[in-house]
């Protein structure tokens, strides 16, 4: 088991992302606990500064709607969709509330890694 000199401890992974939940346990509202982090939406940065169209095409519609067994001489539909180009990079926003941190998470003094362009709190409408 990990001591936490290297990685996180169970009990830190708790505090930042909250317990698991018991599937066997009845009573999930006193069980369901949030961790200190919140994972906000993650925004790409498309390559070449903007999406791309891409096309799926389903030759079986009408047997995954139920409707006829599957056979080569339906009529596929042409389905257009906006996709995110390869090589593209994502922007992640994570925020800790220390408020929901454990006493004794404050009183190790270990600070949790910042990605590079990760901004403190008050740097995002905080």
């Amino acid at each position: 088991m990990d001591d936490g000199e290297v990685g996180f401890t169970p009990d830190a992974i708790n505090a930042l992302f909250g317990p698991q939940l018991d599937p066997e346990s009845g009573d999930k509202s006193e069980d369901a606990k949030r961790g200190a982090l919140d994972f906000w939406d993650v925004f790409p940065s498309p390559a070449g500064g903007k999406l791309m169209v891409e096309i799926m095409t389903p030759h079986y519609g009408k047997y995954y709607q139920g409707e006829e067994s599957p056979h080569n001489s339906g009529a596929p539909v042409p389905v257009s969709f906006l996709a995110v180009p390869a090589k593209s990079q994502f922007d992640f926003h994570v925020v800790c509330q220390p408020s929901r941190l454990p006493e004794t998470a404050h009183a190790t003094g270990r600070t949790l890694p910042q990605p590079s362009g990760a901004l403190p709190a008050h740097q995002i409408g905080h």
